[in-house]
């Protein structure tokens, strides 16, 4: 985020110097307790010759004696880069690299990391160009823009980093657990490149690690999670085949490796992002946790199964709601031999969720709140035929650019050609298009074809444009758009001048483009659904254009075809009942339908944490599990959005928003509750007459000059001190942590070198807020210009 004027407070103290304070608030997620491991920058070990070393190297007691030194950022041809690699000779580039550094945990760490609750967590940040995977005793940790897989010294980095992913630090927080001993530890990583030939390297790296505390949680309500591409409420889910690539199957004991090639055809992904990576609530990387392709899932976090990782205190609250939306899937993959699903089984197939509530933050009652098995019967896709195959419709082979208004609907095709034939019989046909040369004998194709179009494409064209009037009558009863198509070889979509899917084909299609990738002829006959739920608002009530150029792979390719359907899938699905009472009623075919879940928590609860257990039978199922939310009503402010509830006028969606400024001082909402304000009076002062805003001093003491930073914070419970790992005073749910640069590019605070320490004692204000002063250790009299600034971060635990 960058500071905007109304974001940043600037003090300009007159002296045989400036100094500058900057405050802004920026979101980071941290945790207390976090222990330093390794520090940006560092010295390392590595090895740049080129060879081999096999695995041997990654253990803790290799004897890396004879490696070189330097410190970090390693390597070459980029920004930020401290000690150069060999690229090796010109006719063989090296593409691997190897670092090796020591790094010690005392007894006393590593008993606070384990605790009453040994899962603990490893934060990195790492510079990977291209690719990295980070080992700790010889265990791997984490892999980073690098194939799942055994990885050899010739393996290669999935992707080339480019422009500022060069030198950018990825963060990541994989689970530690086990992993760290007491006393001499070892971090291997081995740096691979993208290609032999690439002209760069680099790497940076630094390391922590930190536990979750026992007692009531680290969250307060209100508490969200939504997986990404999983989807909001409204969402449908659909099958992708357009991204082939790992049907996969959500099972802990994968690690999100995706399983193998399902009847001899190349696996699919799905719109909801499966497989997923690791286990559990927030251990899906941004996607949906689910289970599929017969598999037995448990996500339980209660004692006596698994360490409580993720508890909510409730202790301020009362009326609290638990919701979540469930979905299923059972619709077959009929291209990849298996038959079309049959619904959920009985007793073979179920989803459980249980609630599981504390009043002393350590015995945990469970409360079964969902159980449903299969049976029912299996649902059937109910739907408004928008598009017929046999649709009238026009095509025109382009034999120059004509533009794009070909795509909009007031465009003029009268003088195209009608898809369409005439049989023996004397009936019209309509149809696809396309062509088969295939002699005399009938080609799969045909059936398909209603304009046959080898005259005007055969070794002259790869493109077709066609044109698909329709009409719609009321739009408010579709869940879910659904484009179906055969297709040899790809095409682009535009739904009333809107590109809406682009398969095997070019983003930017020209009037002359052709098919990005063959699609084999056994998949192009058969009906293929691709979702354009997110399109849905484009639909027009009355006239609307289907508009698709269909491609083939090259001019010269010996069959092709396109055909297409536009179905608006409605609400109006069997069985149905409701609240649902069996899987088969959530389910709903090929568009994965879902339905929300409400549980209230009893008041007396004062920690709450769930399980969730899920079971399929068959290939062709899936259950999801995605959007949930707990929240309640605050008794005491205790975090953000309990301070915007209880202390403020405003609504969290709205001008309850952190970065809103409700009262124009140009200082956010979030500022206003980390400093003390009221954000509806236009001040930057406090109630006191006292400035709201942190302040920067210079004090002389023996000679020598100092830089001090004062701020305001809530007088409430505080973990964490200036000198402690975090770096800052943990307060409710965030961290105030005081800055210091001299070129306002590098920042330095407690969590490095550029240490803070906290002068006298907090002066408690007559407004419910302490004042803090804090003094970076360092005398500035050879500095000419100093910068300083409280950053406000965010202050949760992540959970991966």
């Amino acid at each position: 985020m960058n500071p905007t004027p109304l974001d940043i407070m600037k003090f300009l103290l007159k002296s045989f110097f400036s100094v500058v304070l900057l405050l802004s608030a920026i979101t980071h997620t941290f945790a207390e307790d976090e222990i330093p491991l390794v520090l940006e920058g560092a010295v390392w070990k590595y090895l740049d010759d080129g060879n081999d070393l096999g695995t041997a190297w990654r253990e803790s007691d290799y004897d890396d004696s004879s490696w070189e030194s330097g410190a970090s950022g390693l390597g070459f041809g980029n920004k930020g880069i401290v000690t150069t690699l060999d690229r090796g000779p010109s006719s063989s580039r090296n593409v691997t690299f190897y670092f090796r550094k020591e790094f010690n945990v005392t007894t006393a760490q590593l008993n606070s990391l384990e605790g009453d609750d040994p899962f603990y967590q490893i934060l990195v940040g790492i510079v990977r160009d291209d690719g990295a995977v980070i080992y700790i005793n010889g265990d791997e940790l984490y892999r980073e823009n690098m194939p799942a897989g055994n990885i050899k010294w010739s393996t290669l980095a999935s992707s080339s980093a480019g422009g500022t992913s060069e030198t950018k630090f990825y963060d990541s927080s994989p689970e530690g657990t086990g992993k760290l001993v007491s006393g001499r530890n070892v971090v291997a990583v081995e740096l691979h490149q993208s290609s032999p030939g690439s002209s760069d390297a680099g790497f940076n790296m630094w390391m922590s690690a930190f536990n979750v505390a026992p007692g009531y949680g680290m969250f307060h309500p209100p508490q969200s999670i939504r997986f990404e591409n999983a989807g909001e409420g409204s969402t449908f889910f659909t099958p992708n085949f357009i991204d082939n690539d790992d049907l996969g199957w959500a099972s802990r004991d994968r690690n999100g490796v995706g399983g193998g090639v399902i009847g001899g055809i190349a696996n699919f992904d799905w719109l909801t992002g499966l497989p997923l990576a690791d286990t559990g609530l927030g251990f899906a990387e941004g996607r949906c946790f689910a289970i599929s392709n017969d598999h037995h899932e448990v996500y339980s976090q209660v004692p006596g199964d698994e360490t409580l990782k993720y508890r909510v205190d409730l202790r301020n609250y009362v009326d609290v709601i638990v919701s979540f939306d469930v979905r299923t899937y059972d619709g077959g993959w009929p291209e990849a031999g298996l038959r079309e699903g049959n619904g959920f089984e009985a007793n073979q197939d179920y989803i459980k969720f249980n609630s599981h509530t504390s009043v002393d933050g350590d015995k945990y009652t469970r409360k079964e709140e969902l159980n449903i098995t299969g049976g029912g019967g299996a649902a059937e896709k109910v739907t408004d035929m928008l598009v017929a195959e046999n649709q009238v419709k026009k095509a025109l082979v382009p034999t120059e650019d004509i533009g794009n208004d070909w795509v909009q609907f007031d465009y003029d095709d009268s003088a195209w050609l009608d898809v369409e034939k005439t049989n023996e019989d004397g009936t019209v046909v309509r149809g696809g298009v396309g062509f088969a040369r295939s002699g005399t004998r009938e080609d799969p194709f045909d059936p398909f074809i209603a304009l046959d179009l080898e005259e005007q494409m055969y070794r002259t064209s790869a493109t077709v444009y066609l044109r698909i009037p329709f009409t719609v009558e009321d739009k408010s009863q579709f869940k879910s758009l659904v484009l179906g198509a055969r297709t040899d070889d790809g095409f682009v979509a535009w739904l009333n001048g809107e590109k809406v899917i682009v398969f095997k084909g070019p983003e930017e299609p020209l009037w002359n483009s052709e098919a990005t990738a063959s699609n084999s002829d056994s998949i192009a006959q058969t009906m293929k659904d691709y979702s354009l739920n997110e399109y849905l608002e484009k639909l027009i009530i009355g006239q609307n254009i289907l508009a698709i150029q269909a491609l083939n792979k090259g001019i010269s390719g010996s069959d092709f075809l396109f055909s297409c359907q536009l179905e608006g899938v409605t609400d109006q699905l069997a069985p149905r009942n409701n609240p649902p009472i069996t899987l088969n009623d959530l389910n709903r075919g090929i568009n994965g339908s879902f339905y929300r879940y409400f549980f209230p928590v009893p008041d007396e609860a004062n920690s709450y944490t769930f399980s969730y257990e899920a079971k399929c039978n068959e290939n062709t199922e899936s259950i999801f599990f995605d959007n949930f939310e707990i929240d309640g009503t605050p008794l005491t402010v205790d975090s953000y959005p309990s301070w915007i509830k209880l202390e403020t006028p405003y609504q969290l969606d709205e001008k309850g928003l952190p970065f809103e400024d409700p009262d124009g001082d140009g200082i956010s909402n979030y500022l206003e509750y980390a400093f003390g304000g009221n954000p509806e009076v236009p001040t930057i002062q406090s109630e006191l007459g006292t400035p709201l805003m942190p302040q920067a001093r210079i004090v002389e003491e023996s000679g020598l000059r100092w830089f001090e930073l004062s701020w305001r914070q809530a007088n409430d419970a505080t973990s964490g001190t200036l000198n402690s790992p975090i770096g800052g005073f943990v307060v409710r749910d965030i961290k105030y942590i005081p800055q210091i640069s001299f070129n306002l590019e590098n920042w330095g605070d407690a969590t490095g070198a550029d240490t803070f320490v906290q002068i006298g004692d907090p002066e408690i204000n007559d407004d419910g807020t302490v004042t803090i002063t804090a003094r970076y250790i360092n005398p500035i009299d050879t500095r000419e210009i100093t910068f300083g600034r409280v950053k406000i971060e965010s202050y949760k635990v992540i959970i991966r």
